[in-house]
């Protein structure tokens, strides 16, 4: 692939779940900071997609200053649900390799993820997602003929070449373009995605690569969000033996966390356009969160169906206690003997 570059991004998203934050030592990204270009790409793109400023019940904070050699970084966390992303958006030059830059994020990861341990307890971090965009210079009345005479080498940009696959699966790969804009190609797995683009002013061509990132940091938060309710769940169902108000309470609190989340990522995200939500939920699908979504009402249905068990169970035990207490022991006895515990 000989492509005539003009700039590469690369954003590296890292999804998290954690018991408790502390005191969140940087600022929150407010979208009249002009001082912040992480906070005036994510605000100003966050409109492209949705209404609002950010996703409901989350929150934004501006890490820039706190990692090393980055245009940019933003963390986005849901103190109630326990879950996260952390951003870091570093920018290079046409002079630079793209896949030594992808493979390079990787290396980076655990120094990069490092600076939140001292703020999350029992912090968990499952993987990273690169998101690689790569600007080239042609008008996006050719960009359609560059990208296909380079499909091969696009299709190893976007998996990283890892997994030794052949060229036509490569090329493949580029087959599936989520965007409809002149200007962009958008390509999408859910362990990582490439954007392509044309010739563009940068602060466009900026705002419509972090429309296309918070797209793809939209579907990790909906799997991560699943995935920890799921969690939860089986947590939830391994001591379940007989139903207590705390119990009931747990299992309401479960079933509620699931259709929020449900309701919040998946049938109603508050796209704003018609363009945002067709490319949504072809991303969704791309990701495979219709299968994780399945997963997490199988684990839900199963969960109710133990509940009622053990409510039987519960009821049966109730039932035996008071007929031992009527026609054996008798309540005269009981009452004798509880006045004597607490005389």
């Amino acid at each position: 692939m000989n492509l005539p570059l003009c700039r590469i991004d690369i954003v590296s998203i890292f999804d998290l779940r954690f018991s408790r934050a502390d005191r969140i030592p940087w600022p929150p990204i407010s979208p009249d900071n002009p001082h912040s270009c992480i906070a005036s790409r994510l605000s100003e793109s966050f409109r492209w997609n949705f209404y609002g400023n950010n996703i409901e019940g989350f929150q934004l904070f501006d890490l820039s200053q706190a990692v090393s050699g980055a245009t940019g970084a933003g963390l986005r966390i849901n103190p109630e649900s326990r879950i996260g992303t952390l951003l870091i958006w570093r920018s290079y030059n046409s002079q630079s390799d793209p896949h030594t830059l992808k493979a390079q994020a990787w290396e980076e990861s655990g120094k990069d993820s490092a600076l939140l341990a001292p703020v999350f307890r029992e912090l968990r971090i499952d993987r990273i997602y690169p998101f690689l965009a790569i600007q080239i210079d042609t008008d996006e009345d050719t960009l359609d003929s560059v990208a296909e005479a380079n499909a091969e080498g696009l299709g190893r940009l976007l998996t990283g070449d890892l997994e030794g696959e052949r060229a036509s699966t490569l090329k493949h790969y580029i087959d599936a373009d989520l965007s409809r804009r002149a200007y962009e190609k958008l390509f999408l797995r859910w362990t990582e995605a490439l954007a392509v683009y044309s010739r563009q002013d940068d602060k466009i061509y900026e705002n419509c690569m972090f429309r296309a990132v918070q797209i793809f940091e939209h579907c990790i938060l909906a799997q991560v969000s699943l995935i920890s309710i799921m969690e939860r769940m089986d947590s939830f169902s391994r001591r379940l033996i007989l139903v207590t108000p705390f119990n009931w309470l747990s299992s309401r609190g479960l079933f509620t966390a699931l259709a929020s989340a449900e309701m919040r990522f998946i049938v109603y995200p508050r796209t704003q356009s018609v363009e945002a939500n067709r490319l949504l939920t072809d991303a969704q699908s791309q990701f495979g969160l219709p299968a994780f979504l399945a997963s997490a009402k199988s684990k839900a249905a199963e969960v109710l169906e133990q509940f009622q068990w053990a409510k039987t169970q519960t009821l049966a035990l109730i039932a035996v206690t008071t007929y031992v207490l009527d026609k054996i022991v008798g309540w005269d006895y009981v009452k004798h003997w509880l006045a004597t515990l607490f005389h």
